[in-house]
């Protein structure tokens, strides 16, 4: 079977998008006109001193907008009647784990630059009626985010105009600016709160999809969960088609079978079979597309690792690593050096899975792993493969 490509966006908002530019470009060149310099001290205004310190308090004024964005988020699953899991902003991380709340503050990783937040799900979803009641409930928690930016531009866009703090409502205004076309966009496969309240909107599975990180941060979820992300996850698969989202929830999938110690379904097995002997026979599409294949490529090759240990097959390791290695990834990043290392370790060397590796199970180690629940999932994985 072949599979090809399929964007699951089905609008991409250049209308709106370009409307608020226009607004927001008026509105920054009437600020821009009003403020007001010391002419006979301008080379002191632009010090290298008040340039940092410029700087400076641009950085935190743009932390603090998001924070107030996924504040946003914050309030509105309070409102639903929620329980809070997990609070990204920036460097600021904050996990409820059963027995005690952890905080992470950190200097770089995933959404250094942004943020997220994920309810506790897996107490309340059993059947599918839950599943849709959370799927209208979602699309208000995303509103609640998109509702707190627009308030800081409307706030900022009213001082200027009013000629209060000029320059200081100049900087909220674009900060928040990019915030707010951001929630339109898709960057490095993070959708925007828009683009996912349109997806839930059109199509009420892809509630699924908006719940991948809650698949590791809730480890182990009940049975229902499991069902409904395999149920999705082959049903895409069926129709020969493949984008990020699947191939993100396939990941997930793939870990519970690690840890159950189960053979994949043969949607799954089919798709294997493709990626190995089709798409890493080819130069296959872009670099971020090519990542995620990559990916769920090393997460097969665990999962085929984990069932056979002593009787090893190591035809769809050697394509892997050939794939890499033609396209000189290595060289690119050392990320992809301890890809082939420590699968090297397991198919060539006989070691067992080499526990300072672990960040590569997962693409969320750096939020998570303060978390509990996904401490035992990796925990679980790594039983499988020593």
């Amino acid at each position: 079977m072949q599979y090809s490509y399929k964007n699951n966006i089905i609008r991409n908002f250049r209308n709106e998008k370009l409307l608020i530019n226009i607004i927001l470009s008026i509105i920054c060149i009437y600020g821009v006109l009003n403020l007001k310099f010391d002419k006979r001290n301008f080379v002191g205004t632009f010090s290298a001193l008040v340039i940092f310190r410029f700087l400076l308090q641009l950085a935190i004024l743009y932390y603090f907008s998001v924070i107030i964005h996924e504040l946003g988020h914050f309030i509105t699953i309070k409102m639903m009647g929620l329980k809070l899991k997990l609070f990204v902003a920036g460097p600021l991380i904050y996990i409820v784990n059963q027995r005690e709340s952890r905080v992470k503050i950190r200097r770089f990783g995933t959404l250094i630059m942004g943020g997220c937040v994920l309810p506790q799900i897996n107490n309340i979803l059993f059947d599918k009626l839950e599943l849709d009641s959370l799927n209208n409930k979602y699309i208000k928690i995303l509103y609640g985010g998109i509702f707190a930016t627009f308030l800081m531009v409307l706030i900022s866009m009213i001082s200027i105009i009013l000629k209060v703090g000029i320059l200081n409502s100049l900087s909220v205004l674009i900060i928040n600016w990019a915030i707010l076309i951001n929630v339109f966009n898709i960057d490095n496969n993070v959708y925007g709160d828009f683009v996912l309240i349109n997806l839930l909107k059109k199509r009420s599975e892809m509630i699924i999809f908006v719940l991948l990180n809650n698949y590791c941060a809730e480890y182990p979820l009940n049975k229902f969960l499991v069902e409904q992300a395999e149920e999705v996850a082959t049903k895409f698969l069926s129709k020969s088609k493949f984008n990020e989202l699947s191939l993100a929830l396939i990941d997930r999938i793939v870990n519970i079978s690690i840890i159950k110690h189960e053979k994949l379904n043969s949607e799954f097995l089919e798709y294997k079979y493709w990626i190995f002997n089709n798409y890493f026979d080819s130069e296959g599409m872009n670099f971020n597309l090519n990542l995620q294949m990559i990916k769920l490529g090393y997460k097969f090759l665990l999962h085929e690792y984990s069932l056979n240990k002593e009787k090893t097959q190591k035809e769809n390791y050697l394509k892997f690593k050939r794939y890499i290695m033609k396209n000189n990834y290595c060289e690119r990043s050392v990320y992809f050096q301890k890809l082939i290392y420590s699968i090297e370790g397991m198919y060539e060397r006989n070691e067992k899975f080499d526990i300072k590796y672990k960040g590569l199970i997962c693409d969320l180690d750096d939020l998570l792993d303060k978390c509990e629940n996904y401490n035992n999932m990796i925990k679980g994985i790594i039983k499988r493969l020593c």
